[in-house]
């Protein structure tokens, strides 16, 4: 039904952790996958089956992890950014591009993913 109603398909064996942000629909597709806690994901987004994605993802618009990828926490996905089938990207990284590169390690993510910044009286 919400695959009907609003564009969004996730595979009935997919493992997803505690509190998953969908800040737009239409068009998601999560297959079969493993996806760790307090991940953001946002419209026309794609993971394959088989995918690893760690805790505190923020995918963009339009990202792709394709079959076997590795995205590891607190990493974030620039909007339209592919992940390669079987490719790894570290943690605290910004990635961006097709296929994804590199853009910035030990990125901070917290902003985008809704974390309090250190400075603002919040812990890590």
């Amino acid at each position: 039904m919400v695959q009907t109603l609003y564009g969004i398909d996730i595979h009935r064996h997919a493992t997803i952790g505690k509190g998953l942000y969908i800040g737009h629909f239409g068009g998601i597709k999560i297959g079969r996958c493993t996806m760790g806690p307090g991940c953001s994901v946002h419209q026309q987004v794609k993971l394959d089956d088989d995918t690893t994605v760690g805790a505190r993802v923020w995918m963009g618009s339009h990202a792709v992890i394709n079959h076997g990828a590795v995205v590891e926490d607190d990493t974030t996905l620039a909007p339209g950014a592919v992940i390669p089938a079987c490719g790894i990207v570290k943690k605290h990284t910004l990635v961006m591009g097709a296929p994804a590169r590199v853009i910035k390690r030990n990125y901070d993510n917290r902003a985008l993913i809704g974390r309090p910044l250190a400075h603002a009286g919040g812990t890590k």
